[in-house]
């Protein structure tokens, strides 16, 4: 923006200089045309606008909705797994308790530490006994229970070995992890699940390494996959918990100096300020695209201010159609997100 604004100043400073030599006696040469060329010039200025983007967070309701009566929750692993393969399940677990603890949504997070099922059949999805269950309320206190109920990772890698202008060898990796994740949400006094779903995903890895088998065929496989546990554990929270997301907005100023003005009261947080500010210009302004302009800044003005539906309004009015999407979708979220929160 700094630059913008030298070259801005720059290029005024010249028109200037251009209608002191063309007109020096403007009285004398022509008023008319002097004073066209002063409006240039002040038209110039005024169509240096620039966009600055900023980034805020919203709270997004959660996928799944508990009753309100739910305080406590407990994340168990009711999935099979190969013989000693189980270990990357608990991984994930452990980060989807982290996820949903952080979010600091329910009074009380935790994770059972005992496997619910001991075999093998790691394709099959079994719903939990009732004797197990009541098990594990008694023991933990907890009015739901977030069950991964199968666990399916599949990893795939291709080494290209190879040799540099100096004789070092070197492999060239391709790795690439699959992952596919069934959970259940079962809450106490109900013998079927609330509700049930998949997820799924893949990561990828591309790099030039210098390493022996071990790393190459161990190391780096075993990273890979726990990374792709953790990632998909921490991708699983927003169907639990409301989360905060970050969104882009952004606001339009200009080297005028009310639209300065009202730019710096906005980035000190003064929302109200900056925005009588812009709704004056409005009233004044009869450039559309000007117009348009102030319309985006006091939409995001009212969002700030937690006004969606003032903000929907002006976000119409500068034909902001990503910015409209994202509002209308806010609106419709902020009730689920009310009855989420108990407000």
């Amino acid at each position: 923006m700094r630059q913008l604004y030298n070259m801005c100043i720059m290029v005024t400073k010249s028109f200037f200089v251009l209608l002191s030599r063309t007109y020096p006696y403007p009285l004398q040469r022509g008023i008319a045309d002097a004073r066209l060329l002063i409006l240039a010039v002040l038209f110039f200025i005024s169509s240096c606008t620039t966009t600055r983007n900023f980034a805020i967070e919203i709270r997004e309701p959660a996928k799944i909705t508990f009753p309100a009566d739910v305080s406590n929750v407990v994340v168990i692993n009711n999935a099979a797994s190969p013989e000693n393969g189980d270990s990357v399940i608990w991984v994930s677990a452990s980060a989807l308790t982290r996820g949903i603890f952080d979010e600091e949504f329910f009074s009380e997070t935790m994770m059972y530490l005992e496997p619910v099922r001991r075999d093998t059949a790691y394709l099959e999805i079994r719903q939990i006994p009732n004797d197990i269950k009541q098990a594990i309320y008694t023991t933990t206190g907890a009015d739901a229970i977030i069950s991964i109920d199968r666990f399916l990772l599949k990893y795939t890698q291709k080494v290209n070995k190879s040799v540099n202008q100096m004789s070092a060898s070197y492999s060239f990796v391709n790795a690439k992890t699959e992952v596919n994740i069934t959970y259940s949400v079962y809450l106490r006094g109900k013998e079927k699940p609330l509700t049930s779903f998949v997820l799924q995903d893949s990561l990828f890895f591309s790099s030039e390494i210098i390493g022996d088998s071990t790393f190459l065929y161990d190391i780096l496989p075993n990273a890979l996959i726990e990374e792709t546990a953790i990632y998909i554990g921490e991708k699983a929270v927003p169907y639990f918990v409301p989360t905060w997301e970050k969104v882009e907005r952004k606001l339009y100023t200009s080297l005028e100096a009310k639209m300065k003005e009202a730019f710096a009261y906005a980035k000190a947080n003064k929302w109200t300020t900056a925005k009588e500010i812009w709704l004056q210009l409005y009233d004044r302004k009869s450039n559309p695209k000007t117009q348009a302009r102030l319309a985006n800044n006091i939409a995001v003005a009212f969002e700030m201010q937690d006004d969606l539906h003032k903000a929907l309004e002006w976000a119409q009015k500068a034909d902001n159609a990503p910015y409209i999407s994202s509002l209308t979708e806010g609106i419709k979220n902020h009730s689920l997100l009310k009855l989420q929160l108990g407000n």
